[in-house]
């Protein structure tokens, strides 16, 4: 590989780590230590994270409903769900495999939640057809690295055809 391709991804890599590390850091962090001019410094780059995950978002919900598919999971339901809820969410990317996962699943994701004592109200994403059970947890695994072998084929796939 020439060395001008190999610096040029070292720094795509530094940056994409930069974005994804910088809202946690400072939205989480800095705005309840250091005040409100940390809480707009976070909205920028939480907004800048979501903008370079618009499109891994998407392509990995697509993989999400592809793995649930040959895992045996309700692929119909599946693709029922994020047609339907892939935007109930505040985050313009987690809605996409949220509900993926919860038709898949057949689960309801969402709702009334509690944190620290503080209750929030969320969009519901998916039906209730069942209850969610701790399985539920492996077979998001499952369907999460079933989702990165497809995406592994497709890669090895795409060298040997450019070569």
């Amino acid at each position: 590989m020439n060395r001008k391709y190999l610096l040029l991804l070292i720094t795509l890599a530094i940056v994409a780590c930069s974005v994804k590390e910088k809202p946690l850091v400072v939205t989480f962090h800095g705005s309840d230590i250091l005040g409100e001019p940390y809480k707009r410094i976070g909205y920028v780059s939480a907004k800048v994270d979501d903008l370079f995950n618009l499109l891994p978002a998407r392509i990995g919900s697509f993989l999400m409903l592809l793995a649930g598919g040959i895992l045996g999971l309700d692929l119909h339901n599946g693709r029922k769900i994020w047609h339907r809820d892939r935007l109930n969410h505040k985050s313009p990317n987690a809605g996409y495999p949220e509900s993926a996962i919860a038709g898949l699943l057949d689960i309801q994701l969402g709702g009334i939640h509690t944190y620290f004592g503080e209750v929030l109200e969320k969009p519901t994403i998916g039906d209730p057809i069942r209850a969610v059970k701790v399985q539920d947890i492996n077979d998001t695994c499952r369907v999460m690295y079933m989702s990165e072998f497809i995406l592994l084929m497709m890669g090895i796939v795409l060298l040997l055809l450019l070569k």
